[in-house]
Order: structure tokens, then C-alpha cells, then sequence
């Protein structure tokens, strides 16, 4: 992390990039309690914004499963970012925390995830019918006002990029550097890292989440911004979006096919590749690997 700060400097590009410690905007809550206590308070806050017209009120959500547990949550109104790490005996509660969050949706707020597919992958239901929204389709075009994907907003700037990792999101669009994952961990798997009990590596965990849900809020603005200049927006709202829900749909109840008829097809391209490998072969004069 060190050196990349050191890294814009010598590349024309220091005054692009402010340095900023993320650790002064991001907190590990010490108990479940006092982690659903900051995030009433951010969500609190945001409804104030809402009544005062203000800027459009975001909540970043970052969370980290493994195995189909969750074990790191983290929240942020844009200023500060909470997050927490929740045990296998815990699971019940973060169940019942994820469904606060996500109703909040309904109630206006729009929330903001790094990778939103992998929050739907969650909710047993088919994420389309629980969250589609008729009335804000015929009136905006978008059937999912309330729910932001940074990482599609973000390859819709760029498809020619990977990955779309919010540390270089923040570089990108915030002037702002965060430390990568592999700045903190290297080559480790998520599985160690998120299931780890070291207190270190647990703290570097909680500040990687917390700064991706500090970004996811930060973001919003910045990439309908720059999605609007390029004319990519309807795009994203009306194709990319609804996309990421099909997708996760699309992985619960999985799709029909003909048992048969794909029996056959495959068959079929059998006698294809092997008429077309005895070609080649003859044209060659021998066998090869």
C-alpha cells in the first residue's frame, strides 16, 4: 500500500490521487450489538438526509461468504463505515440483519453493493419477484431503483478490465487510495482469510470490507456521472442491472433442457470432430498429439 502511494509521484499522476487513511472512516464493531447500533444510526441519518431533500442518500454493503455463511458485514453511509465479524453461530442474526438492509430498499434508500450478486445469491426467494418494482419501471424505466451494482456500473466504464475490485474503483473515480486484498493478504485464499481467528488478520479483514462499503457509497454518484457522459446509463439501468438478477435466478431454479435432444447434439458433433480429425491427420501424413 506504501508504495503505491509512492507510485503517482513519479507517474504524472500525484495530483489526480489524494492520499487518504481509510482507517480513520472505518471501525470494526467489538459486539453484534454495538455493530446494529452504528448502522441504526448511519440508516437514521439517512432518512434525515431524505426528508431534507438532500443529496440522494446511499448506504454501502459490503458483506463476505464463505460456504454460504456470512461472515464479515460492514455498512456505510459515506462518511464512516462500520463492519463486523460474525461467527457460524451467529448466522441466524446476520440472516435477520440482511433482510433490515435489504428491505430498506422499499423504503427508498438506495443501497449500494460492491458485487450485488452475491447478496442476492443469499435470499431463498427468486431476487426478481421480491424486488421488482412495477411502478418505478413505468415511471423510470429501471425495475430496480433501490439497488446498485458498483462492479457492473464500473465494467460498463471499462469492459476491458478483469476485475473490477473497489480499491482501484476509489483510485479511479474518488482520488482516493485503498489498500487491495492482495496488498493485505497476498496470494492467501478468502476461505483462510475470512475464516481466520488471528486477531490481525481479522482486523486487515474488517478494514478490507469496511473500505469496500465506504466506496460502494462514495461511488454511486460518480459512476451514474461518468455512465451519463458516455451513454451508458440506460444501458445500465434497463439491460446490465436487471441482468445481475436474471443471473441469480437463474442459479436457484436452475433451467430445463431435453435429456434427450442433447444426447443426440452431442453425438452428433462426436461424428463431426472425428471426421475432422482423420481429415487432418491425412493431410498431415501422420498422427500427432
Amino acid at each position: 500500500w506504501e508504495f503505491k502511494n509512492l507510485l503517482p509521484r513519479f507517474s504524472g499522476e500525484a495530483k489526480a490521487l489524494v492520499q487518504e487513511d481509510l482507517t480513520k472512516d472505518c471501525d470494526m464493531a467489538s459486539s453484534y450489538e454495538s455493530f446494529v447500533e452504528e448502522f441504526h444510526k448511519m440508516r437514521d441519518g439517512l432518512y434525515d438526509k431524505t426528508a431534507r431533500k438532500e443529496s440522494e442518500p446511499v448506504l454501502g454493503v459490503s458483506l463476505k461468504v464463505i460456504g454460504g455463511e456470512v461472515l464479515y458485514l460492514a455498512v456505510s453511509d459515506g462518511r464512516k463505515a462500520v463492519s463486523y465479524h460474525f461467527l457460524p453461530l451467529e448466522q441466524g442474526m446476520v440472516s435477520r440483519l440482511l433482510d433490515e438492509i435489504l428491505h430498506l430498499s422499499k423504503e427508498g434508500l438506495l443501497l449500494s453493493f460492491p458485487d450485488l450478486k452475491d447478496v442476492l445469491g443469499l435470499i431463498p426467494e427468486q431476487a426478481s419477484e421480491r424486488f421488482f418494482d412495477t411502478d418505478a419501471l413505468e415511471k423510470t424505466g429501471n425495475a430496480y431503483p433501490n439497488l446498485y451494482d458498483v462492479s457492473v456500473a464500473a465494467y460498463l466504464l471499462n469492459p476491458l478490465q478483469n476485475q473490477y475490485p473497489c480499491d482501484q474503483i476509489a483510485k479511479d473515480l474518488l482520488g482516493m487510495l485503498s489498500p487491495s486484498y492482495e496488498e493485505l493478504f497476498g496470494k492467501e485464499k478468502e476461505t483462510k482469510v475470512y475464516a481466520s481467528e488471528s486477531d490481525e488478520t481479522e482486523k486487515k479483514a474488517g478494514l478490507y470490507v469496511s473500505s469496500e462499503a465506504l466506496i460502494a457509497a462514495r461511488a454511486v454518484p460518480l459512476l451514474n456521472q461518468k455512465m451519463m457522459d458516455i451513454g451508458a446509463e440506460e444501458l445500465y439501468r434497463t439491460i446490465e442491472l436487471p441482468l445481475v438478477f436474471t443471473l441469480s435466478d437463474m442459479e436457484k431454479v436452475g433451467m430445463a433442457m431435453d435429456r434427450d435432444a442433447l444426447l443426440s447434439y452431442g453425438q452428433e458433433l462426436r461424428v463431426t470432430i472425428d471426421e475432422l480429425e482423420k481429415r487432418i491427420y491425412e493431410e498431415a501424413g501422420e498422427e500427432f498429439n
